[in-house]
């Protein structure tokens, strides 16, 4: 008799083991999940906020457009008093290379310095087709880069 209570219980704890393994796999995932969506979430921020700053600056049209890239290059001229946060005077070109500038810095910090960002303008639509997309390195193992890609007319 007692060799068989013995075996109930080693047969118990193997059972309790793979249920605390299994356990352990599904909040691992959970977390993978977690940290993607949270990815894909500030993509969507940003990439609105970039169709914001070309509704805001029409006129700019094509100065916009940015090939992929990981960085856009310093504008000019500071277009934005960084310590009191109010426009200066700029032309519309200067300020659509400031937005540029100052987005491509939040996606460098928001998601990944390896993140690219591109912006292709189709003027020959009434009226312009702007296409913002961000890709980002995916941080689960075995998962291709990610990307958001919006289309919008303005």
């Amino acid at each position: 008799m007692r060799g068989v209570s013995m075996v109930e219980v080693l047969v118990s704890v193997v059972v309790l083991s793979v249920g605390i393994l299994g356990n352990a796999a599904l909040y691992f995932t959970a977390l993978q999940a977690k940290t993607t969506a949270l990815s894909r979430m500030q993509a969507v921020n940003l990439v609105n906020d970039m169709a914001d700053r070309i509704r805001a600056n029409r006129t700019a049209g094509p100065a916009y457009e940015i090939a992929a890239t990981k960085a856009a290059p310093s504008p000019t001229v500071n277009c934005v008093d960084t310590s009191t946060g109010k426009s200066t005077v700029c032309t519309p070109t200067e300020m659509a290379a400031a937005d540029l500038y100052l987005w491509s810095t939040s996606v460098g910090s928001a998601l990944s310095s390896k993140a690219t960002r591109s912006i292709a303008v189709d003027v020959s639509t009434a009226p312009p087709t702007y296409t913002i997309m961000i890709t980002w390195p995916a941080t689960v193992a075995g998962t291709s880069n990610l990307r958001h890609l919006l289309r919008v007319q303005i």
